[in-house]
């Protein structure tokens, strides 16, 4: 049934339509990065300064490579072997992120950005594998609560996956449906 359905969608220029896909009147997109920052343009959570524009640059290309290393790690036959080694370099990772956070609310300044959700999901991620990976960054964790207290905790506690990636994914779509 699925695969009839999207055998009917048509996607200009790619082979096959993948999952996650967006149709949004004329605009048909698929790849779950891109649905996000068109949602996020859409709804002007891409920074409004140049400066708080190339912060969101520079930060969604860092939470890809972390998410990236975890990956690597966590799934890696040879997981046992380099665990230690992760956990050795991820104060390090972390202290980058506390620094280019800084003093600020969010990371790209005053206001929150989609960067913001993507931070939210590695750094999550990170004190899952490690528990007490950000006591010592306490910005990070002062992120962390504020996060968790904006009005999609809620559908954050009730969704039914345990990652944030596609809980705000998810959270983003629902939102956007109905405005």
């Amino acid at each position: 049934m699925l695969g009839r359905l999207l055998a009917q969608l048509s996607f200009p220029g790619f082979p096959s339509v993948q999952l996650p896909y967006l149709i949004d009147g004329a605009h048909k997109i698929t790849q779950s990065n891109a649905i996000l920052r068109y949602i996020a343009r859409k709804h002007s959570l891409c920074g409004e300064t140049e400066e708080e524009k190339i912060r969101v640059d520079i930060l969604e290309n860092q939470t890809m490579d972390t998410r990236m290393q975890l990956a690597m790690t966590c799934y890696n036959p040879e997981f046992e072997k380099l665990k230690p080694k992760y956990l050795e370099e991820l104060p390090e990772k972390l202290k980058l992120y506390s620094q280019f956070l800084g003093k600020r609310p969010w990371f790209a300044g005053d206001k929150i950005t989609f960067v913001d959700f993507l931070a939210y999901d590695v750094l999550d991620q990170n004190r899952i594998f490690e528990p007490g990976c950000l006591d010592a960054f306490p910005n990070l964790k002062d992120f962390m609560s504020r996060f968790e207290v904006i009005p999609l905790s809620s559908f954050l506690s009730d969704a039914p996956c345990s990652f944030l990636s596609f809980k705000m994914l998810s959270y983003t779509l629902y939102l956007w449906c109905r405005s």
